[in-house]
């Protein structure tokens, strides 16, 4: 599979199908598109609303893949999701959608084969956030040993973009975009599913356990899902000062990953500067850094 697509759905039937057949229509090599739809456990999805879901994608229907699982925070649980559909992708690349995008460009698939192989983060085009929709490589994923941290990629893929500017590609001139058509109206999760507003969930009562909000995360860097659990690094900080300095050592090491319009030599190091309202963090330093063990060489035994 070139790409697969990462779709956790909230949202009816008509409109689910309508995003999964015309992926396959606008693909130049649709048999190369595997779809992957998360559903909450509803009682209205039953084998045939799951049927037809597959059978969106037509004479490629196998490609069609649908996890149900549980409901968890609904929209908030987004990264959940997106995990559960990592663990079984079988694409080169990793998309992620949404279930009510209208429409996307034609020949997409083609676009995102030309950076086959290379250490690059795709950005599309679309009527909002420039961040909504990235396309990863697996191997970044891989790399990284995740793909977020927060509750929206967008704002890690941001955080990315802002600190290591060179892995991007911005998929927005004439002859090399992909667009999406797609009109933003979860407001941030309030308008949609279990109408919570996931940045600020897990300082909800009832919601103390919603890991993917708080902005430090673990001693052993990863979210976490009590406030009793002592603090590690800041999410941003760590993508900035850990994440990011052991993917340029990765790439030293496999340089034939580094995309050729990159040079190495030219990889700027940006100083670590307020990303977002939850970024600010004064507990975080070099020190820290470097007693969390995280960077490639000073790894944890």
């Amino acid at each position: 599979m070139l790409i697969t697509f990462s779709i956790p759905s909230i949202r009816e039937l008509k409109v689910i199908t309508h995003c999964v057949r015309d992926l396959y229509e606008k693909a130049d090599d649709p048999e190369n598109i595997e779809v992957i739809v998360r559903l909450d456990e509803e009682d209205n999805r039953d084998e045939g609303f799951i049927n037809n879901i597959k059978g969106a994608g037509g004479e490629y229907k196998d490609n069609v893949k649908v996890i149900v699982g549980k409901k968890m925070y609904g929209y908030c649980s987004g990264p959940d999701m997106n995990k559960e559909i990592i663990d079984i992708m079988k694409g080169e690349w990793l998309f992620i959608y949404n279930d009510d995008c209208k429409s996307i460009t034609k020949g997409y698939d083609s676009i995102i084969k030309k950076y086959n192989g290379k250490m690059v983060l795709l950005s599309t085009k679309n009527d909002c956030n420039e961040f909504d929709f990235g396309i990863y490589p697996k191997k970044f994923i891989e790399v990284n040993g995740r793909l977020q941290y927060s509750c929206y990629t967008n704002w890690d893929m941001e955080t990315w973009q802002k600190y290591f500017p060179e892995l991007f590609v911005f998929l927005k001139d004439k002859h090399n975009k992909v667009q999406i058509g797609h009109s933003p109206n979860a407001h941030h999760g309030m308008a949609v599913s279990l109408h919570l507003h996931c940045a600020s969930l897990h300082e909800r009562s009832g919601f103390n356990e919603y890991p993917w909000s708080r902005r430090h995360l673990g001693l052993d860097g990863e979210v976490r899902t009590s406030d009793d659990q002592p603090k590690g690094l800041n999410k941003w900080y760590k993508i900035c000062m850990v994440d990011i300095p052991n993917m340029k050592t990765w790439l030293r090491e496999n340089p034939e990953w580094i995309y050729e319009v990159q040079n190495q030599d030219d990889w700027k190091g940006v100083k670590y500067s307020n990303v977002n309202k939850t970024s600010n963090c004064e507990c975080c330093d070099e020190q820290k850094v470097k007693e969390s063990r995280f960077l490639r060489g000073t790894e944890r035994g």
